[in-house]
């Protein structure tokens, strides 16, 4: 298959694993946002901030708390030919 590299819509979204101690804070999210159930504190990325920034302003909004010293634990992605869109999740 063929893909039109230009028409691909590339999203960076962020999720932010807050521990302390033993114990980690997740978020209850509501069906409409596309992923039920519980999930750790994060959303998409503004252009033009950083990746870090976009998770300290998401944590932020979403749970109150100031984050800092951020450690980078990897990358996950999902492809979505259909709508031609790549999500990349850090």
């Amino acid at each position: 298959m063929s893909v039109d590299w230009k028409s691909v819509e590339h999203r960076i979204y962020t999720m932010c694993m807050i521990q302390n101690e033993d114990k980690v804070l997740l978020i209850k999210r509501p069906n409409h946002f596309g992923f039920p159930g519980y999930l750790a504190p994060g959303g998409k990325v503004e252009f033009p901030e950083s990746i870090v920034e976009g998770a300290i302003r998401e944590v932020k909004e979403e749970t109150g708390l100031t984050v800092s010293n951020l450690i980078y634990k990897g990358l996950d992605e999902y492809v979505n030919p259909k709508e031609n869109v790549r999500y990349m999740v850090c």
